[in-house]
């Protein structure tokens, strides 16, 4: 009785297993060139965001800061893409160089980049288009 129940349990668990695996989508993951990079304030990303102040203007020993966000111009052979960090420029930002070769992937309005070393960052889709092919 208990080697059965034994048995039953180990192949729920491995059940479970193969069943979270298959249903993790897989990502398409493209190769494209770092074409600009640069900064922007951003309002809605830190702990300074709007909305996470207390209300009352502002004292002089703290006053309001607007974060930094990286934001970088991908272009792959067919398309242009414009994403923006979802973090505050810092040291655990990715830190792109206009000519790299970036290795991404699109899923929705997330854009996952991976450095050299396999790290995954997440940034948010800003802008996709296509790009234009000139017929001389």
């Amino acid at each position: 009785m208990k080697w059965s129940l034994r048995l039953l349990t180990t192949a729920a668990a491995i059940n479970c297993l193969v069943g979270v695996a298959a249903g993790a989508p897989e990502r398409y993951w493209q190769t494209g060139t770092c074409t600009d990079a640069g900064v922007m304030r951003d309002l809605t990303v830190g702990q300074d965001r709007v909305g996470s102040r207390p209300f009352g203007p502002p004292s002089p020993a703290n006053p309001p800061t607007v974060p930094e966000v990286a934001t970088y111009v991908i272009e792959t052979q067919d398309d242009r893409v414009e994403v923006k960090d979802i973090l505050p420029v810092g040291a655990g930002s990715l830190n792109l160089i206009v000519g790299d070769r970036v290795m991404f992937a699109i899923t929705k309005k997330t854009v996952y980049i991976r450095d050299a070393k396999g790290h995954e960052y997440r940034f948010r889709l800003t802008k996709k288009t296509p790009k234009r092919i000139d017929s001389r």
